[in-house]
């Protein structure tokens, strides 16, 4: 645009017409030189002064599907997607607009994306087993096959129930409790200086006067982010999962025992999702291309375990 000769405010240039030499890998660029005047008749006030370089590119598409790959890496310490009622959210959202001319609506396109922290400790694959006892005369032993669960996983408890006394124990019910417990610490003056906690029930199940010695309870992990939350500690939160056995039993009449196993569990995605694999082991995965993530029928594909393949 050609400023006015009345213009108050004027830019001069050097030259208009830059040349740069070289490829654009090559070229070291160029330099715009000029000056920028400011004409005025008495004393004024301004909140800034402002120059600035602006280069707008109009480009437009043929019929079809456009693709442009990404990449954006995360830095370590970002906090885990965390979601605690009237105290505490993390989420991560990615936000892709196509803009269009004057008096046309953009396209605008949203993807939540949910961070999760998964530690490299090897115990938590490891069966557990947890044994309580009543008065030396009845033991429960509680064993699961890992310690960790993902989303839609059934969690299965095998019971061993073992008298040691002759006496007659009659086994009322047996009652299986899967909570979620939140915490928020009170760092930097957060909530007065005292940590708010919560917990959520996630599932509940009780079986009524069960005839075996040996059973098994199945307790199911929710299939979404939204019902239940991965595991988590960090300086401003905990999210840990706990199952509660009560055996409610009768060792005479009217006279009504309960015996309580505390199991503690990890939620996490795991690689056996889909979930890509660290660094260390990206060797162990199919090498990414763009056909992949924009076919859904190949897009879930899970190359096979180790120890599948080897024979």
């Amino acid at each position: 645009m050609v400023n006015k000769p009345n213009t108050k405010l004027r830019i001069h240039l050097e030259n208009e017409h830059l040349i740069m030499y070289g490829s654009s890998t090559e070229s070291s660029g160029c330099v715009l030189r000029g000056a920028l005047s400011l004409k005025l008749k008495k004393s004024t006030s301004f909140k800034s002064l402002n120059l600035c370089f602006i280069g707008k590119v109009s480009v437009s598409w043929n019929q079809g599907i456009h693709t442009f790959d990404f990449e954006l890496v995360l830095p370590g310490d970002l906090p885990e997607s965390t979601f605690v009622d009237k105290y505490y959210n993390v989420e991560y959202q990615l936000t892709a607009m196509a803009e269009k001319c004057a008096f046309s609506r953009n396209y605008i396109a949203r993807r939540d994306v949910h961070l999760s922290r998964q530690r490299p400790n090897m115990d938590y694959f490891d069966p557990i087993t947890v044994t309580n006892q009543w008065q030396d005369k009845l033991s429960c032993q509680v064993s699961l096959p890992t310690k960790v669960y993902t989303y839609g996983d059934t969690i299965p408890l095998q019971i061993t129930l073992v008298p040691l006394t002759t006496e007659d124990i009659q086994l009322r019910y047996v009652s299986c409790t899967f909570k979620e417990y939140l915490t928020c610490r009170a760092v930097n003056g957060w909530f007065n200086g005292k940590n708010k906690s919560q917990g959520r029930l996630v599932e509940y199940t009780r079986k009524d006067r069960p005839d075996r010695r040996q059973m098994v309870i199945n307790m199911k992990v929710p299939p979404s982010v939204t019902d239940i939350q991965c595991d988590a500690h960090n300086e401003s939160v905990r999210v840990r999962h706990q199952l509660k056995l009560i055996l409610s039993f009768e060792h005479s009449p009217g006279d009504v025992c309960e015996l309580t196993v505390v199991l503690p569990i990890v939620i996490a995605i795991t690689d056996s999702m889909g979930v890509l694999p660290s660094y260390e082991d990206v060797w162990q995965t199919l090498p990414y291309h763009p056909f992949l993530m924009l076919t859904p029928s190949t897009a879930s594909i899970i190359p096979p375990s180790y120890h599948s393949m080897v024979v």
